[in-house]
Parts: structure tokens; C-alpha cells; sequence
């Protein structure tokens, strides 16, 4: 079990420490630092924390507020059905429904692609299923209503 430091006392909220999270990045970057940010920062806060990493040396998978590492390198061009299929087998052994982070693209656009397949043990916002394709596009970006120069 991860060691955890004593959550923060003057936290303005109270964090539901009875819902893990996992960090979901898909593609072949182990030094990646979102990841390792955010199981950091939920971890201190007694938030039990999973990750999918690369192998089991990357600094997310060394952090101590990790619970679990389940290790699985991915590159990006794997079939869609293919991740969702192993994201549920990580939601089985994670055993409890568990909050999606996803720390880039792929992740995000993978997980609003298929909500429905993962909604049962995962959980996320349920957002636009092309939203965050066209947000990880400069051209999509900047044909979103409104806007975005780019």
C-alpha cells in the first residue's frame, strides 16, 4: 500500500476519500509529468490513486502515493476496442468505481469515444463524444462555435 502523508488540515473542502482515481495516459512517454502532478496532489489528500504506466520504473509508477501501477505500454495505435477492453479489465481489479483522469489527448478523446462501454466502473464527465478530438485539433479548435485563434 502506498504510504500517505497526513491529508492537508486546511483544506476548503472535504475530499471523498472512498473514490479512488486512475490516471489513464495512452501512448509511449514515461517522463510525462501530468500524471505524477495529479497522484501527487489527490494522493495527499488520502485519495487513493491507480495509474497506467509504461513499466513499472516511470516516476508516476515510483510515487508513493501510488496504491497501484498497472503496467501496460501502450503506443497510441492500438484499435479503440482494444484500450477500452484492458481500461475495464484495470476497472475489475481496481474492484470499485474509480474517477477517469485522463493526462493527454488520446486518453481524453479514447474516453469520450466511449463512454457507454465505460461508464459501468468508471467515472467522468460526460461530455460531446467528438469534443475532445476536435479540441486536440488546431483545425477543430478553431472550428468550435465561437472560436479559438490559433
Amino acid at each position: 500500500m502506498a504510504s500517505r502523508s497526513v491529508p492537508f488540515k486546511h483544506a476548503p473542502f472535504t475530499p471523498d476519500r472512498d473514490v479512488p482515481g486512475l490516471i489513464v495516459k495512452i501512448g509511449n512517454y514515461p517522463l510525462h509529468h501530468g500524471g505524477v502532478g495529479a497522484i501527487r496532489s489527490l494522493g495527499r489528500l488520502g485519495i487513493p490513486m491507480y495509474a497506467v504506466t509504461e513499466d513499472r520504473w516511470t516516476p508516476a509508477a515510483r510515487s508513493r502515493y501510488l496504491e497501484r501501477a498497472f503496467v501496460w505500454p501502450t503506443t497510441g495505435t492500438e484499435e479503440p476496442e482494444r484500450l477500452v477492453e484492458g481500461l475495464l479489465r484495470i476497472g475489475r481489479r481496481i474492484g470499485r468505481p474509480a474517477v477517469l483522469v485522463p493526462t493527454d489527448e488520446e486518453a481524453a478523446v479514447l474516453i469520450a469515444e466511449h463512454q457507454d462501454a465505460l461508464a459501468g466502473p468508471f467515472l467522468f464527465p460526460r461530455v460531446d463524444a467528438g469534443l475532445p478530438r476536435r479540441l486536440a485539433s488546431k483545425q477543430g479548435l478553431h472550428e468550435e462555435p465561437g472560436g479559438v485563434r490559433t
